[in-house]
């Protein structure tokens, strides 16, 4: 008996890792810096630098150059795998927390 041909499997995307568990402790980090400071001016601070990069993210994430860039480094990376991880990475979980932790405190900071 002859064994049936086995078909190529689609090569699966490989990227770069992100650093999730780093940009959560950063979040938190400036969660906690803009409740320290939710009684002064510079309590604004902090929200706008986690503003600046959850911009930052989503910009890097729908950029094509950069994924160009990237897929010159990991020839089988997609651009919906790419997409995920980093809007996941840069933009979806920092930016829950900072919803979640940060916007009650910046509206704090807003009404006082």
């Amino acid at each position: 008996m002859s064994e049936p041909e086995q078909t190529p499997e689609a090569p699966v995307a490989e990227g770069p890792s992100h650093p999730f568990a780093a940009v959560l402790v950063i979040f938190g980090l400036l969660v906690l810096v803009g409740y320290g400071g939710k009684e002064s001016w510079w309590g604004a601070v902090p929200h706008l630098i986690a503003l600046g990069m959850l911009s930052w993210g989503a910009y890097e994430g729908l950029r094509p150059k950069t994924f160009e860039r990237i897929r010159k480094q990991y020839p089988n990376e997609t651009r919906n795998h790419w997409r995920l991880n980093t809007l996941l990475c840069y933009v979806v979980f920092p930016g829950l927390l900072w919803v979640i932790l940060g916007l009650p405190i910046l509206l704090h900071w807003f009404r006082r």
